[in-house]
């Protein structure tokens, strides 16, 4: 059982950290490129993509570990 749960912690804190990296790679990427056009709509247009990748980021989460990471009783 500790086994298991250990496994799952592993994998939880595997995915949440890979999904961070995307996430940080993207914010770097997409600041560099507001730099270059600081026009509000633009502005507006980042920040929304941004809080519905945010969104999508969560209920990926969600959805992966409700499904598949369940730890198993021994």
């Amino acid at each position: 059982l500790f086994f298991s749960f250990t496994l799952f912690l592993g994998s939880l804190f595997l995915h949440f950290f890979s999904s961070l990296t995307a996430f940080l790679c993207f914010v770097a990427i997409e600041s560099r490129f507001i730099n270059h056009i600081e026009t509000p709509k633009h502005l507006r247009r980042f920040s929304f993509f941004l809080f519905s990748l945010v969104l999508s980021f969560i209920g990926l989460n969600y959805f992966y570990f409700s499904g598949h990471h369940d730890p198993k009783p021994t």
